[in-house]
């Protein structure tokens, strides 16, 4: 259950149309045959006056090898390859993945990348590596990014503005000569590649927009944002559609057709400052177990298969949440209005009907439409002072007549977290940080976050649900959106064995290529408490394979569970949203038949696009919050504190402080030589002074790079 806060309007930003030689390489990809003079011509459709202008493109394309002219004819160069797409480009080396079923990751050595930026589709040469990564060289850019860049407007030597990219290259990018009249030294910008080099610093580019000061976090990320293409506005017709359903409110035909749970003991519990709830939760016990009740809000009412709304959602795929910034999913009439479950208002609900037996076995469970009324808007810090009897008088006025409730679903929610940990599910323990702004979205401080008990009861009720809509999905044989995981790797795990070893852990022999998941556990629990936790939780998390959406039921390898779904959150995930649509069909009597003929293919877009969205929404997540990070810590320059040494690479080791921010120092920092004991500790070659992994430390901040989210750390002696 995440916290929300209400959404921040995030400007939209401009494009460049795209220069003669990309329409010229377009048009011949696109025709896949020579073409002549005169139809090139025709096809790109130069303005007459601009005739030198194509005809420089032509010449400037041949003297790059990308087009040939032959028997009066032009085509494309045809160059043998791998197609893959660049993915990341650092200060002296890139990475690419290859566009086949494989998507493996190729290394790239700087002098490869032949000026190659992410988001560029090229051919490599791919040539087996000296570790696990092959090598890669690019032998042609096929279809250059045409989006925009961002960066930090700087001078040269000469005096000159130049961009200092974000991210991807350590070369400063020539600005062209007309710039906008607000565009200082030291300003977020957005910019345009202009002209392609053979190497990164032969690249031109020409400002777009100027944001604001670099030094600020909010600038970074809406820059980072710009250049993802995620939508940040809603078009007028969107906007319109999600008001008019929201001043509609609810049909009264069509609450007589709803089973009526408004007497109900129902009741939402989120954080306080959400503002898109979309899960609420009853409970009665009985002689037999528990039923418990999981009311979720029934977007799928809303959203209509193929409206403007839904393709929006679908393109979204995810609500995006990053220190005060939401950029949701749904507009904000849906999501805070009349979808939201907000206490003492009638709602729509699609409700999950679930019978426990007193051990917590999910014996019985139904679907079915509803409308709900919930009593109070519960938040996760005032129920966890309740159950731990320290609720002053304002909270115990709030929950009159739901503490009993309350008290039976802490019970429940006990019994089934026990289940799952007796099952093998691994607790594996992410510890995040609170970014609190003022109203110019300045940081004001950064915080561990907390998770109590009521968080953790949540999830427990939400897992119900959605093991329950998987399994319905399944036993009914209906096209569906489930959440998948699969077996780690046989390669990841021998790594992890490798580490497990060298931190001490015993029992490692269990980490085989077919390990349990049960096996794992055991492994964390015993890391629990230990200097080497974090390291050991990290190493962990990335020897799993990463949870996707699917349209074939394959289970979740970390839940230890068959059947597993996203049910409960379909104001922010696309994928709760699509198999909503699908049990609402069932429900309304449409045959396996019917559905498999209108959801089959639905299912398999839903699943990749939601995929993908995920992934994108939780890298712009992590690379924003960093950037906050940085900029709480400019204003700690020359400050000490003391730290825990959260990991080691062979170019120093990273710090954790307090406030959970990290911090790198670099090995160059530290007096004498180094040896690198992978991933466990840097031993100075001497005296063998070492420093582990979980080792307490004291240090001074050095710097801090808001635009690249980085902090620098050096050892205070």
């Amino acid at each position: 259950m995440d916290t929300r806060r209400k959404p921040q309007r995030i400007p939209k930003f401009s494009t460049k149309k795209v220069d003669y030689q990309e329409k010229i390489l377009k048009t011949l990809k696109e025709a896949g045959r020579p073409m002549s003079y005169k139809e090139l011509g025709m096809k790109v459709r130069f303005n007459p006056k601009e005739m030198e202008a194509f005809k420089s493109a032509l010449r400037q394309l041949r003297r790059d090898n990308k087009i040939e002219y032959k028997n009066d004819f032009f085509r494309l160069r045809r160059i043998k390859g791998t197609p893959a797409l660049i993915t990341r480009v650092n200060e002296t080396f890139g990475f690419a993945k290859l566009l086949d079923e494989t998507e493996s990751e190729v290394f790239i050595p700087g002098s490869a990348l032949r000026g190659a930026m992410p988001k560029d589709e090229v051919m490599l040469k791919v040539t087996p590596g000296d570790r696990d990564l092959p090598v890669g060289e690019v032998l042609e850019i096929t279809k250059p990014y045409d989006g925009l860049i961002s960066g930090e407007v700087q001078l040269d030597e000469q005096g000159h503005m130049v961009l200092n990219p974000d991210g991807f290259t350590r070369f400063a990018i020539t600005l062209e000569r007309e710039m906008p009249e607000n565009c200082q030294v030291g300003c977020k910008v957005l910019a345009q590649i202009t002209k392609r080099g053979t190497r990164h610093f032969e690249h031109r580019a020409k400002v777009t927009q100027v944001l604001g000061d670099a030094k600020k976090a909010y600038m970074s990320a809406l820059a980072m944002i710009a250049t993802t293409g995620v939508h940040t506005d809603f078009t007028p017709e969107v906007e319109q559609m999600a008001e008019k359903l929201n001043r509609k409110g609810l049909d009264p035909k069509e609450v007589a057709k709803r089973v009526d749970l408004r007497d109900e003991i129902i009741f939402t519990i989120d954080s306080a400052d959400t503002k898109d709830i979309d899960d609420a939760v009853s409970l009665k016990k009985t002689p037999k177990g528990w039923i418990l009740g999981v009311h979720i809000a029934d977007v799928s009412h809303y959203v209509t298969e193929n409206s403007p709304i839904d393709q929006e959602a679908l393109f979204r795929g995810t609500s995006i949440y990053y220190a005060d910034m939401v950029i949701p999913m749904l507009p904000k009439a849906l999501s805070n209005g009349i979808c939201s479950l907000n206490p003492q208002e009638d709602r729509l609900a699609f409700s999950c009907i679930a019978s426990l037996d007193t051990s917590g076995k999910l014996v019985d469970y139904h679907f079915q439409k509803s409308v709900i009324r919930s009593r109070v808007k519960g938040v996760y810090k005032e129920i966890n002072a309740l159950l731990k009897g320290e609720a002053d008088d304002e909270i115990m006025r709030k929950y009159k007549g739901l503490e009993d409730t309350l008290f039976k679903m802490s019970e429940l929610a006990a019994v089934l977290q026990n289940n799952r940990f007796a099952r093998g599910s691994m607790d594996i323990d992410t510890k995040e940080c609170k970014i609190i702004t003022n109203t110019r979205h300045e940081v004001l401080d950064i915080v561990p976050r907390e998770r109590g008990w009521s968080e953790h009861m949540i999830e427990e009720f939400m897992l119900v649900a959605n093991e329950a809509a998987a399994a319905l999905g399944r036993k009914l044989e209906l096209p569906f959106v489930y959440r998948v995981h699969e077996d780690p790797s046989p390669d990841r795990i021998s790594e992890l064995k490798v580490l497990a070893e060298k931190l001490g852990i015993q029992g490692t022999s269990v980490l085989i290529p077919k390990v349990r998941p049960f096996e794992l556990s055991r492994l964390l629990n015993q890391s629990k408490g230990q200097p080497y936790e974090k390291l050991f939780n990290t190493q962990l998390l990335r020897s799993m394979a990463k949870a996707k959406y699917a349209p074939t039921p394959i289970g979740h390898y970390g839940l230890v569970l068959n059947d597993y779904a996203h049910f409960t959150s379909p104001i922010r995930r696309y994928p709760d949203l699509a198999i909503h649509r699908i049990l609402s069909a069932y429900l309304a009597g449409m045959s396996q038949k019917e559905i498999a003929k209108r959801y089959e293919e639905f299912v398999k877009k839903a699943s990749a696009s939601s995929t993908e969205c995920e992934i994108q929404a939780m890298r712009i997540e992590r690379d924003c919050e960093s950037c906050y990070m940085a900029e709480y810590m400019l204003k700690h320059i020359g400050d000490q504190y003391d730290g825990i040494i959260s990991a080691v690479t062979p170019n120093g080791m990273f710090v954790e402080i307090p406030n959970g921010v990290e911090g790198f120092i670099h090995v160059s920092t530290l007096k004498g030589e180094y040896d690198y004991d992978e991933k466990i500790a840097l031993i100075e070659k001497a005296s063998k002074r070492s420093f582990r992994v979980g080792d307490p430390i004291h240090i001074e901040v050095v710097s801090a790079n808001v635009s690249a989210g980085r902090i620098d750390f050096k050892l205070s002696e």
